[in-house]
């Protein structure tokens, strides 16, 4: 011992070492965790998969592939966790509402990942595993874990399920962009998932591809009841821009040719308001021989999917 008050010699001899390198000799406070970087809770999330670094994205252009793209920050690549109760939350896309669910709602290896309308399946029900150093497996209810296959980079490349494991391409980081979402119980689904004209636009556009895709008559008042009357416009807007959108037909037509289309449509759908018998042909000064066949589509689709 010596007069450093019980400070053995290789001690001093350390600290007079950490002096002469500019340290401190007590030991620094350990860094604490940055709470925006980890899951943290219920609340709105950009998600990114570790493998890849890219951001888990909702593909508004057919309203259910969940894939992957560059960190964008915008609202597509946004999720509310919502607690569901018993350890399990649901994960739903912040633009659309929509939450993440299992294709065909079984669990198999292979299965993809993607976005359906809230229900009670056991398919949209989530739990988060910890895997170490702020990173969390993403875990059906099923059994299966969320994985980019093959560790794909690739902008576009789908999510699809797999056994959980060890695997980096399994691992995500929560990014929290904002605090616990509130659900108002007595509120609608419509009304928590289109509560503005942008989000009533991509609602409309969603279930104009979904009645495509089923093969149902062009007409948005199907769903009337599932929007809010508010925004109406756009939810109409988006519901046959969405049916246009999975036409073989009109998906091929060039930008002049979808003007002339939707122009008819708009004009069909107000002789349909105004209470005026179908005729395209008293706006022939909107369109020459070579739309004309454009035109009297939209209009038709316009004037008989508003009954």
């Amino acid at each position: 011992m010596n007069g450093l008050g019980g400070v053995t010699r290789t001690t001093r001899n350390l600290l007079v070492l950490a002096a002469a390198l500019g340290f401190s000799a007590l030991s620094a406070p350990a860094r604490p965790p940055d709470t925006a970087r980890v899951y943290s809770g219920p609340g709105r999330y950009e998600v990114l998969n570790v493998s890849s670094g890219k951001s888990l994205d909702s593909n508004l252009q057919d309203g259910r592939t969940v894939r992957q793209s560059a960190p964008s920050h915008g609202p597509n690549q946004q999720w509310d966790v919502e607690d569901a109760g018993n350890g399990y939350v649901r994960i739903k896309a912040a633009e659309t509402g929509l939450v993440l669910d299992i294709e065909g709602g079984a669990a198999r290896d292979g299965a993809a990942v993607i976005l359906s309308r809230p229900s009670r399946s056991d398919s949209q029900l989530w739990k988060f595993e910890d895997a170490g150093e702020g990173r969390l497996n993403i875990i059906s209810r099923l059994g299966k874990a969320i994985d980019m296959p093959n560790g794909s980079d690739d902008n576009g490349a789908v999510f699809k399920l797999r056994a959980p494991g060890n695997h980096t391409s399994e691992k995500f980081r929560f990014i929290r962009v904002s605090g616990p979402v509130a659900a108002n119980p007595g509120t609608p689904e419509h009304e928590r998932t289109a509560r503005d004209e942008k989000s009533s636009y991509h609602l409309g556009f969603r279930l104009g591809v979904e009645d495509f895709k089923a093969q149902l008559r062009r007409t948005y008042a199907r769903h009337k009841g599932e929007y809010d009357p508010q925004w109406e416009v756009a939810f109409i807007e988006g519901y046959y821009d969405g049916y246009d959108t999975g036409r073989a037909d009109t998906g091929r037509m060039r930008v002049t040719e979808k003007d002339i289309y939707d122009s008819g449509s708009r004009m069909g759908q107000q002789d349909y308001r105004d209470g005026k018998r179908p005729d395209y042909t008293r706006y022939a000064d909107r369109f020459d021989s070579r739309s004309e066949p454009f035109f009297r589509r939209g209009y038709e689709d316009g004037y008989f999917s508003s009954r």
